[in-house]
Order: C-alpha cells, then sequence, then structure tokens
C-alpha cells in the first residue's frame, strides 16, 4: 500500500493516475489511509487522495462531504 501511495503522491500525473486502479483494487483496506491522505500537508497529495476516493465504490458520501469545503 505504501509504495501505491507513494505513486500517487509523486508529482507526476501520470504515475498517480496508473496507481489509482490498483489502489481500488484493495477495496476498503485503502480508504483509511486515502483519507488519512486528506489531511497531508500538501495541497497535491490531498487532491490526489480526494480523485481516488471518488473513484471507489467503498467510499461513503459522509468521507467526501468534509472535504467539500
Amino acid at each position: 500500500m505504501q509504495h501505491l501511495l507513494a505513486e500517487l503522491t509523486s508529482g507526476d500525473d501520470a504515475r498517480a493516475e496508473k496507481s489509482i486502479p490498483a489502489i481500488l483494487d484493495l477495496g476498503m483496506a485503502a480508504i483509511p489511509a486515502l483519507l488519512d491522505l486528506t489531511c497531508a500537508p500538501e495541497a497535491d497529495s490531498r487532491w490526489w487522495a480526494v480523485r481516488t476516493l471518488a473513484a471507489s465504490p467503498h467510499t461513503r458520501t459522509e468521507d467526501l462531504l468534509p472535504l467539500l469545503k
């Protein structure tokens, strides 16, 4: 999981996009780490976390609502 999160937050958009399907394949197990990443100091990392959460069928609406501020 750490390797996939490193790819997601690499600063390279192509690498980040490529990591998303593998993260989504982890199912519910990936959600806590992605939610933690939404609090990262780097705006780009937060954006990719939200992008990935939005693509996951396991993300609850309640998880995304606080991120709309």
